[in-house]
């Protein structure tokens, strides 16, 4: 079987079933994927730490999470972000009013 005989929707339902870790999978989100144990021990520590401050406060609104590779990504973009807007409106000249 040669690449250009498979049919686009095969080739995408292929794609979908590519496991966590893949390289394509990390390529398209730009962040390495925790395979399913990394990523389901995660969850059983998030829900304990909900669970101890759900306990300690009576909410879990407050209850500190996991930091995945996704949120890391998330975070040195919105970082990058906020060194930028503060250099611009340090590089600005204001007038006063």
């Amino acid at each position: 079987m040669r690449y250009e005989d498979v049919e686009p929707s095969e080739a995408v339902d292929l794609i979908a079933t590519l496991p966590q870790g893949s390289l394509y999978r990390s390529a398209l989100l730009g962040y390495t994927e925790l395979d399913e144990r990394r990523e389901l021990a995660y969850d059983i520590v998030d829900e304990l730490r909900r669970f101890m401050t759900l306990y300690a406060t009576g909410s879990t609104k407050d209850a500190a999470l996991t930091v995945r590779p996704e949120h890391a990504a998330l975070d040195a973009e919105r970082r990058k972000r906020a060194k930028t807007a503060l250099r611009k409106i340090e590089e600005t000249e204001w007038e006063e009013v």
